[in-house]
């Protein structure tokens, strides 16, 4: 199974002046090595990517810097934010697992394209393989590696 067929990028926008500062990522409040966010500095007018909880947010630029964040708020993000939803019958955490993984950034990286700011090819991210398993053996992993983490 790839990604595309447990979860899909999340088009739907929203008005920034209806997201809290604290609500709002983009690449900059993104915290390297999977590290997660920080309060970002501003938002942006106009408008901006819905976000959800458990939907998966990955920093399109430079993905080297493995900006990859599960989110637990009601939000919005920036549009050099990767949105996954996962899919219904799809565990979030077993995908996110998944993603933040040195196998995952070294084939994000390799389709990056551009110098200055590269940013990884989406097609990729939605071809990356993941193992096909049953939804109780998703949770099943991720309680064994939230025991790890």
């Amino acid at each position: 199974m790839n990604i595309n067929e447990c979860c899909y990028i999340v088009n739907e926008k929203i008005k920034s002046n209806s997201v809290d500062i604290n609500k709002y990522v983009t690449t900059e409040n993104m915290i390297s090595n999977f590290g997660g966010i920080k309060q970002a500095n501003s938002i942006p007018a106009g408008s901006i990517t819905k976000v959800e909880p458990n939907d998966i947010l990955i920093s399109n630029i430079r993905p080297y810097f493995k900006k990859i964040w599960l989110s637990s708020i009601y939000g919005g993000c920036s549009s050099d934010i990767i949105c996954l939803r996962a899919r219904e019958g799809h565990n979030a955490k077993y995908i996110y697992y998944n993603l933040v993984t040195d196998n995952f950034i070294n084939v994000f990286v390799k389709s990056a394209k551009g110098t200055k700011m590269p940013r990884g090819e989406k097609s990729v991210l939605l071809n990356y393989p993941i193992h096909n398993v049953t939804h109780t053996e998703q949770q099943h992993i991720v309680d064994i590696v939230r025991t790890t983490y």
